[in-house]
């Protein structure tokens, strides 16, 4: 595990026992989003003709600080999904990206494609408050977690009905695919490597070529031009994750809809 990315799962362990003492389980039962009929996150992703984008909502980030500080998470969500957007990344942590979980609730009611949730999570607890909160799907990180907590949270997330961005980046998470069969459709690369914060994204394609062609497969982090999308979609792969490179652009959404020009 990396140096940063052991210290935000560090903060996420001291504070979970708060955030359970404030929120029972049972109650996320009450919560509006725990009803909501979810919208296939691996079905949105895969397009025919091509690259599928999720567009991620975050206002900050390690690697870059502040970005977008009083982004407004309709305004811009808004943006994404009137400009071609397949499925929408909100980022939830606080202390690392400036996220809430009420970032989610005020938008889920009133969107029409899938919402992954982008946290740190470990624990089944966080899967169900997922649900409650009006997610879609939710991002397990490999590198972050021991697997067998991958089996007990990918269990958690099929008993709320919720689909899995599977987050490898070694050839070792890869194999241990098989061992999953069926529990996971989506898998995903960084390109960014979580020790050096530096960008590959060939090193990224290179790994995601090795992931079976029956997973919908995305490339994540680094995009920022044409070029980027159409390398992607000429290695056959089905679905990239934009965020920074958006959130930096005066209209996200125009940035959005001129990224997707790339194969025009």
């Amino acid at each position: 595990m990396s140096d940063i990315l052991a210290q935000i799962m560090e903060t996420q362990r001291e504070q979970l026992p708060k955030a359970k003492r404030r929120t029972a389980e049972a109650d996320f039962r009450s919560f509006p989003g725990y009803e909501k009929v979810r919208i296939p996150f691996s079905t949105s992703l895969k397009l025919e003709s091509t690259v599928s984008v999720i567009a991620e909502f975050k206002r900050a980030s390690p690697s870059k600080g502040d970005i977008r500080v009083h982004a407004n998470v309709q305004e811009i969500t808004n943006q994404y999904i009137q400009n071609g957007a397949s499925a929408l990344s909100v980022l939830t942590n606080e202390p690392y990206f400036k996220g809430k979980r009420e970032d989610i609730e005020q938008i889920f009611s009133a969107c029409p494609i899938p919402i992954l949730r982008k946290e740190f999570i470990f624990d089944p607890w966080q899967i169900t408050e997922s649900r409650a909160i009006g997610s879609d799907a939710v991002l397990l990180i490999m590198a972050a977690l021991e697997f067998s907590q991958i089996e007990e949270l990918l269990y958690a997330a099929s008993e709320e009905g919720l689909e899995v961005l599977l987050e490898c980046d070694h050839v070792s998470h890869i194999e241990k695919l098989t061992d999953l069969r069926d529990r996971v459709r989506v898998v995903g690369v960084n390109n960014r490597d979580l020790k050096s914060f530096t960008m590959d994204q060939d090193a990224g394609l290179a790994l995601l070529e090795k992931i079976p062609e029956s997973y919908v497969r995305v490339s994540e982090s680094g995009h920022k031009s044409t070029e980027d999308l159409k390398k992607v979609h000429d290695a056959g792969i089905e679905a990239v994750l934009i965020g920074t490179s958006l959130m930096h652009a005066e209209n996200p959404g125009e940035e959005l809809s001129n990224l997707l020009k790339y194969n025009t």
